[in-house]
């Protein structure tokens, strides 16, 4: 849209199951997959003439966020409370410790403002469905494979999909700071 972040090109993908990310069994080590170096943080030069929202200023640096890098924090912060929660565990894991802390300055050690979890995974959510809205998949699913009940899991089907491994090596090439492992907050 503001062709600040190079033209990628589209791939056709076959949707399968894949375990790693189950929220049941997802390590760190999975979504560290997917997050480039410096968490999907850039600088962007001149942004003032740019048809852009205002920058997040952090550490002394104007930053921006790739989107698809930010749903997936918000992805993961949200399958780590779905995990916290089924093994019985209280809310505020590590993903909603470090960006909650980070985001509005208080220590990982203080009590975790409960108020402030639902914000964030209320948050999560309407971005998320924002997010889905705005690409709108118009792939057709059919028929789950392992019953008979009419039912859709939407694997199987073949969807046309921006090339993530080039959205990710752009992410890397430009990223703000040499941060590694799943970004909580800010490069």
């Amino acid at each position: 849209m503001n062709r600040l972040v190079a033209s990628v090109g589209t791939e056709t993908r076959l949707f399968e199951p894949d375990p790693t990310f189950n929220p049941l069994n997802a390590s760190d080590q999975g979504w560290e997959s997917v997050m480039p170096m410096g968490g999907g943080f850039v600088t962007i030069q001149d942004w003032q003439g740019k048809d852009l929202p205002k920058p997040i200023h952090s550490r002394g640096k104007d930053l921006y966020s790739i989107s698809v890098f930010h749903q997936l924090h918000c992805l993961h912060m949200l399958a780590e409370e779905f995990s916290n929660l089924l093994e019985g565990r209280t809310m505020g894991g590590t993903a909603m410790k470090q960006a909650t802390h980070r985001r509005h300055g208080s220590s990982m050690e203080e009590e975790m403002d409960k108020d402030l979890m639902m914000w964030h995974i209320g948050h999560c959510f309407d971005y998320l469905k924002s997010s889905l809205t705005c690409c709108a998949d118009t792939a057709l699913e059919g028929q789950k494979s392992d019953t008979e009940e009419p039912a859709t899991d939407g694997f199987g089907a073949r969807h046309v999909c921006r090339n993530f491994d080039q959205v990710y090596q752009w992410a890397e090439t430009h990223r703000a700071s040499d941060q590694t492992g799943y970004p909580h907050g800010t490069a």
